[in-house]
């Protein structure tokens, strides 16, 4: 089971402090075992902040996050481009999920929200998009089939 991390939200995961609605995901990652998935553009944005990108090096030698190739993101950031279908600015996110199978985001981006729950864009399955505490049911029901 495993989510995307938007490079939006990716910073208040790594607080000391966490938040009430991040306190889930966290949980879900690091004591339920859970992944995330990250790949071409999405690396770049997170890898930025260097509290992120520890963050991530950490659950990667963990064996919690997983890194798509590049090159496979890319090739279908193409085809979400050439659909015409999104409304967000966000065609690497659409086409990491379509490349690695992961259904659930983490995210406050509203136009990516429409995009990852468009079943033109994600289908078999749909995508769902976790915000805050209220969406923790959501966690349990992620997948991840590539």
């Amino acid at each position: 089971m495993c989510m995307i991390v938007d490079a939006n939200v990716a910073a208040d995961l790594c607080r000391s402090e966490l938040s009430p609605h991040t306190q889930p995901v966290v949980d879900w990652i690091e004591k339920r075992g859970r992944q995330i998935v990250h790949g071409g553009r999405l690396t770049e944005e997170l890898t930025v902040n260097r509290r992120v990108s520890r963050w991530l090096r950490s659950l990667s030698q963990a064996g919690r996050a997983i890194q798509v190739s590049a090159v496979s993101v890319a090739a279908e950031i193409t085809k979400v481009q050439e659909s015409a279908q999104c409304v967000s600015n966000d065609a690497h996110i659409i086409a990491l999920a379509r490349v690695s199978g992961a259904r659930l985001l983490y995210s406050h981006d509203q136009d990516l929200h429409s995009d990852f729950t468009n079943p033109a864009l994600l289908n078999q399955p749909r995508g769902s998009v976790y915000q805050n505490a209220a969406h923790r049911h959501l966690l349990s029901t992620a997948v991840c089939q590539p």
